[in-house]
């Protein structure tokens, strides 16, 4: 008691049942929910990498590059490590062949701003 539970924070911010148990009828509620959280935040970073992309990278302002380089970083890094953690190899691998494939573009305009 007391003590600082990172579950309630969860349950609070509504992002699951205290027990940690989707039963009855609340899995598709909880999965609708999650889904358009993340979605959402998706959305929201894409846009802010797409100003980016269209405004200083455009530009060759090099701290955009630094920028998009450093946000596919930061999910790579979380994305595909939780996905091994959680034992989802397959959403890892598939992240490997997504990262190369934002590499090769990168690279490129890297060129570029030099």
């Amino acid at each position: 008691a007391g003590l600082f539970r990172g579950d309630q924070v969860v349950e609070g911010l509504g992002f699951g049942p205290d027990d940690g148990e989707i039963t009855g009828a609340r899995p598709r509620e909880y999965i609708r929910r999650l889904y358009g959280v993340l979605g959402s935040a998706i959305v929201g970073w894409m846009t802010t990498i797409g100003v980016v992309a269209v405004g200083p990278l455009r530009r060759r302002e090099s701290w955009a590059w630094w920028a998009i380089v450093a946000a596919v970083v930061v999910w790579f890094v979380l994305d595909t490590g939780l996905s091994l953690f959680l034992g989802f190899v397959g959403h890892a691998l598939f992240n490997i062949v997504f990262a190369v494939a934002l590499a090769l573009p990168l690279s490129a305009i890297k060129r570029e701003l030099r």
